[in-house]
């Protein structure tokens, strides 16, 4: 919730709300922060969209080794379980349940068919939409043959490209806002007695073949129904996933210097990384917010900057700062000629070394980053501030934002989820 309301003011999403909410149908869900209502696919997509917008939203799925699978599943499924439930008058506890179910299953899918972000596509328009199929499908009561319809379905209506990142392009959160809008439309088409291809799993063309480029189909029924899977990131930082570890190392850092003796920040990663989109060159004046969120060497300056990585450094103002600029001109990228990033391993630690003008060196790299619930996680306390902050980013009083969070703590005892979006209903202050 948090995560959405932090975006709705950013770029692009006032033009979506009202293309989406301005589509018409029954007025089923909300559009959070808005003070509308419109059709729960159009809601959905609307309140997936704010959440992707500054990159926030929890990330990197997990499988049975806990190892870190490219993704941001909940970023989907979350708007759609919201919107359905709405729709249907849900209770809590039925909205918990759908969650587990479509986290779960998009979380295998992701694993089983070896995503990697070097294949160019986007996961959070791949494996989301059959996770938010199966969530929507839960709270809908499919019966089998209908689930079966709507995976097939969506398969035809799955895509995302990771060039929207590259190119600091709004476009960048369709994906996961597709996987949402998509998935509701196909198990709607579903109910209504539209059928879809028999296999939509592993067909001759199904999503295997068509997505699974490395796939390893052995591990989508391991523990089936008794281990359940999803994101096991909570960002701390509002930026890629891939750079949050040299933003760690750079708060360590700061703490030890005067910025003002910088020499040289050099920034060691593997060609992997340096071949992405998180080494484009940022380019003060012409690039786009979307552009920071994902930039290595602008990310790292802004933690020594500031400590962290937030929206409210993502700004005119503070990128084209004088002194902002000159930290950044001083950033080098290095390349640290081993190393990668592979389905399952996560990201190769990404060293950051300080070079200072009376040539000491502050060397620092994090293994595993702040925010992964088993291995590094964040505080309680962390964990709220981050919520309230997002909440005021995002126009939200501390009233609201406080019984908002009471209802969510006790979620399953919540009658009806509508009562939850009332609360965040808006609009709300600029």
């Amino acid at each position: 919730l948090g995560t959405i309301m932090i975006g709705r003011n950013a770029d692009g999403n006032d033009a979506a709300a009202r293309v989406y909410g301005g589509e018409g149908g029954p007025p089923e869900a909300t559009v959070l922060g808005r003070g509308s209502r419109t059709g729960a696919a159009n809601a959905a997509a609307v309140n997936a969209l704010m959440q992707r917008s500054w990159d926030f939203e929890a990330c990197g799925a997990e499988d049975s080794q806990r190892r870190l699978h490219p993704a941001h599943v909940s970023g989907s499924t979350f708007p759609t379980a919201l919107a359905v439930g709405e729709r249907t008058h849900a209770s809590g506890a039925d909205l918990l349940r759908a969650l587990t179910l479509g986290d779960d299953l998009a979380t295998r899918i992701t694993v089983a068919s070896g995503f990697n972000l070097a294949i160019g596509t986007d996961n959070t328009g791949i494996s989301n939409g059959i996770g938010c199929v199966a969530t929507a499908g839960a709270l809908m009561g499919l019966n089998a043959q209908q689930l079966v319809d709507a995976f097939g379905l969506v398969l035809n209506q799955l895509s995302g490209t990771i060039e929207n990142i590259f190119d600091g392009a709004m476009a960048f959160k369709l994906p996961q806002a597709m996987s949402a809008r998509n998935a509701i439309n196909s198990v709607d088409l579903a109910v209504g007695g539209f059928s879809g291809p028999k296999d939509p799993l592993g067909g001759r063309y199904g999503f295997f073949s068509i997505f699974g480029g490395s796939s390893n189909q052995d591990t989508l029924l391991e523990d089936l129904g008794k281990v359940f899977y999803g994101d096991k990131v909570i960002k701390p930082w509002s930026c890629c996933r891939i750079v949050q570890g040299p933003v760690e190392a750079a708060t360590v850092i700061r703490k030890e210097i005067d910025l003002d003796g910088i020499q040289e920040i050099r920034i060691v990663a593997p060609p992997s990384v340096l071949n992405g989109f998180t080494a484009v060159p940022f380019i003060h004046g012409e690039s786009t917010p979307v552009s920071a969120i994902f930039n290595l060497s602008l990310c790292v300056v802004l933690a020594l900057e500031f400590g962290e990585v937030r929206p409210e450094y993502i700004t005119e103002e503070v990128l084209g700062s004088p002194r902002i600029r000159a930290l950044h001109g001083k950033v080098r990228l290095v390349n640290s000629e081993s190393g990668g990033i592979s389905a399952g391993s996560g990201p190769t630690p990404i060293r950051v070394d300080v070079e200072m003008k009376d040539s000491r060196v502050l060397s620092r790299s994090t293994p595993v980053a702040l925010g992964d619930i088993y291995a590094n996680p964040l505080s309680s306390e962390q964990l709220l501030d981050k919520y309230y902050r997002n909440m005021e980013h995002g126009g939200v009083d501390r009233r609201i934002a406080d019984e908002a969070r009471q209802m969510v703590e006790a979620l399953e005892s919540v009658d009806d989820v509508r009562l939850l979006a009332d609360v965040l209903s808006g609009p709300f202050n600029e």
